[in-house]
């Protein structure tokens, strides 16, 4: 019994009695024509831990349904109903923020449904990720994943799509709605032929046709507009980068790299589009370790060699000797790129 692991009430007792009054009724959450109520905080002004509870609403009063201790730190999000449907019990969403001890954070998500005897966790998720940033105060919110409630394959029921920063993924209703089973047929359709999929390759394609155009400003808003439709698309977002900096907005840039960065660290294109964008903002403290990190990491050798030959030139050495398509950085060539970085 969740009573057992708490000083809150078991009930049946009225609202004024949970916890000071302090709790927030919700819709019926779990179908059977009562309000309900959830309530949140820490137990005690000494208390490290944050709880989260569920009272069932009840003729004879409010009955503690569900109750759980969240990590030091962290703020209950309360439950919200995101579906209801005809002789079920509506979906919740619920979750908490982990704060880390280097600064960052992440949203826990939950959705859940009433079984008959408890809530039961359907599917967790990753909500949002957030970092700190020196260039943009107060952090940069990082995901913003959403749980949309879509009949995918028109089959008259609905499908759990979770999208965003990730990658659209399908979940399926199983053993009467208490049950998530992921589709990878029909994620693979929906990432395929999804309506924000079918509206980021068009805005892609006329993008394109504007930079053939040369019109590079006009170009870099329907790539940003096209990478909002697919945030998990870090290829797009790169494109989208690189014409805000060709377009002459490279603070606009710099926000959307700083997002791509954290999504995937180890991916050298986006250090040297970085490196790039500082370049634009004439600011060297920047841009130098960014161009380190893309001899570091990039594959291509065309970038890799661009930004050799840059490092060089803000070391005050000659740039390197112009090289064909495909060439490869020689032993000498890189002794000479460590040299102007001062490496052993």
């Amino acid at each position: 019994m969740p009573c057992k692991l708490t000083t809150l009430p078991c009930g049946p007792v009225s609202a004024d009695r949970i916890f000071g009054n302090s709790g927030e009724e919700t819709d019926d959450l779990d179908g059977d024509g009562l309000r309900d109520l959830v309530v949140g905080g820490r137990l005690s002004v000494q208390s490290k831990d944050v709880f989260a509870a569920i009272y069932r609403g009840s003729d004879a009063g409010f009955m503690l349904t569900d109750f759980r201790v969240v990590p030091p730190r962290a703020e209950p999000t309360f439950a919200s109903v995101l579906l209801t449907e005809p002789g079920k019990p509506p979906v919740l969403r619920d979750g908490h923020d982990l704060v880390e001890s280097n600064g960052r954070s992440h949203s826990v998500a939950r959705l859940r449904r009433f079984d008959g005897q408890r809530f039961r966790t359907l599917l967790t998720f990753c909500a949002h990720r957030s970092e700190p940033s020196s260039g943009l105060p107060g952090g940069v919110r990082q995901g913003l994943n959403r749980v949309d409630f879509i009949d995918v394959d028109k089959d008259g029921s609905k499908d759990v799509v979770i999208q965003g920063l990730l990658a659209p993924t399908v979940f399926r209703f199983s053993e009467g709605g208490l049950m998530l089973l992921e589709d990878r047929g029909l994620t693979r359709s929906f990432r395929e032929q999804g309506p924000e999929a079918v509206r980021a390759r068009l805005l892609r394609d006329d993008a394109e046709k504007l930079l053939d155009a040369g019109e590079v400003r006009r170009a870099a808003e329907l790539y940003q507009r096209a990478y909002l439709s697919m945030p998990y698309d870090i290829e797009l977002g790169l494109l989208a980068a690189d014409a805000q900096v060709r377009g002459g907005l490279p603070e606009r840039a710099l926000e959307m790299l700083t997002r791509l960065r954290f999504q995937d660290p180890e991916r050298g294109t986006t250090a040297c589009t970085l490196a790039a964008t500082y370049r634009a903002m004439r600011n060297p403290v920047g841009e130098l370790p960014a161009l380190r990190a893309c001899v570091e990491k990039e594959t291509d050798e065309v970038r890799k060699r661009q930004a050799m030959s840059r490092l060089r030139e803000l070391s005050g050495l000659s740039p390197l000797p112009a090289a064909s398509s495909g060439t490869m950085i020689s032993p000498s060539q890189q002794a000479i790129v460590d040299e102007a970085l001062g490496t052993p």
